[in-house]
C-alpha cells in the first residue's frame, strides 16, 4: 500500500499506427489516489487525474484533469509528458511553463517536465514532432 501520494506524474503516450500513417488518433489514461493510509476511499476521499490525448498530422493535443480531494493530496504537482519511440518531440503551446525537455536514448523518446502544476485547473499543451527533425526528411 502506498503510503505517500504522487508528487510526480509521468504519463506515457505511445505511438499508434495512425503516428506512422498520418492519421489521427486519440486515447486517455487515469490515475486513482487516495491518502494511501485509511480506507477513507470508501467514502470518497480520492481523487482521479486524467491525460487526454489527440494526434493529428504531426501534432498532440493533451489536457489534464482533476477532480475529487483527500487529506495531504498535493495541491501542486510535477507533470512528465513522455513519449516512447517517437521522434524528437517540443512544446508549441501550453498552460504551464516547460522545465525541462529532453531525448531520452533508453526510452527513445522525449520527455517534457513541467513542476508546480495545479492538476486541477485543468492545463493543456500542444506538443509536435520536432521542426528540425520533419524539416530533415526523418518524418513519417
Amino acid at each position: 500500500r502506498a503510503q505517500k501520494s504522487f508528487s510526480d506524474l509521468e504519463f506515457r503516450i505511445m505511438p499508434a499506427e495512425a503516428f506512422y500513417k498520418g492519421g489521427h488518433f486519440s486515447g486517455k489514461a487515469q490515475v486513482v489516489e487516495d491518502d494511501g493510509m485509511t480506507t477513507d476511499y470508501l467514502i470518497g476521499k480520492q481523487s482521479f487525474t486524467k491525460c487526454e490525448y489527440s494526434f493529428n498530422a504531426s501534432s498532440f493535443q493533451i489536457t489534464l484533469s482533476q477532480f475529487g480531494d483527500f487529506s495531504g493530496r498535493p495541491p501542486l504537482q510535477t507533470v512528465r509528458l513522455s513519449f516512447p519511440q517517437l521522434p524528437p518531440m517540443t512544446l508549441v503551446a501550453g498552460a504551464v511553463e516547460l522545465t525541462s525537455q529532453e531525448y531520452n536514448h533508453e526510452l527513445v523518446g522525449s520527455i517534457l517536465t513541467f513542476e508546480n502544476v495545479d492538476i486541477s485547473a485543468g492545463p493543456t499543451f500542444q506538443v509536435e514532432i520536432d521542426a528540425e527533425y520533419l524539416g530533415a526528411g526523418l518524418g513519417h
